[in-house]
């Protein structure tokens, strides 16, 4: 008896280590997106966890700055903020997954606000915050700089990228090789041209 009680000590303290030791971290931690008012702007975080774990996914706003999540204490719709956050990510022990949140400000003006990651046990909990800069006359540099949106951004795939400058560089050099080619060949007929023309003087 006094066995299974120390063996089922040992494993809830065991377990109670590997709980208070789970670990969340995002990137990036801080972002400022500029994006024309009512149009919807969207970027990835990249969460990761150094266990399995399900966390729990949340925005929270404030009219100031702060670097403290427990000091956004206001909802998107005060703020007039349409959002699309996902409600939870389930991630693998060291796995890192990208998260993609967006936001639609209804309104002018600078809005602060975190997205949250909490464990579902409540044991770590970390934020991103944000810098949303909305204004009716954003230009389209502005948001692609700062933030990607659907409608000013298209993804440009690698691969296609290398298959072009693999086509350019064949054509350069068969371009060079055309050059080399007329050049020789232009030499061969002047060496002829040359040595008909030779008069022999007895």
């Amino acid at each position: 008896m006094g066995k299974k009680v120390f063996l089922f000590l040992f494993v809830t303290l065991a377990l109670s280590c590997l709980v208070s030791a789970l670990q969340i971290s995002v990137n990036p931690t801080d972002m400022v997106l500029k994006v024309q008012t009512e149009k919807e702007v969207c970027i990835n975080i990249t969460v990761s966890s150094d266990q399995a774990t399900i966390i729990l996914v949340s925005d929270k706003w404030g009219r100031s700055k702060s670097d403290q999540i427990n000091s956004y204490g206001m909802t998107r719709d005060q703020l007039a903020i349409k959002a699309f956050v996902p409600d939870k990510v389930i991630i693998g022990a060291k796995e890192e997954k990208d998260v993609e949140v967006c936001f639609t400000p209804g309104g002018e003006g600078t809005f602060y606000g975190v997205i949250v990651f909490e464990s579902f046990n409540k044991q770590a909990v970390t934020g991103s915050f944000i810098e949303l800069k909305s204004s009716y006359q954003t230009s389209m540099g502005d948001a692609t700089l700062l933030g990607m949106t659907h409608q000013d951004i298209k993804p440009v795939d690698p691969k296609q990228t290398l298959i072009a400058i693999s086509f350019l560089n064949t054509l350069f050099l068969i371009c060079v090789l055309i050059y080399l080619l007329r050049a020789i060949s232009r030499k061969k007929k002047k060496k002829k041209s040359k040595r008909t023309r030779v008069i022999e003087v007895k």
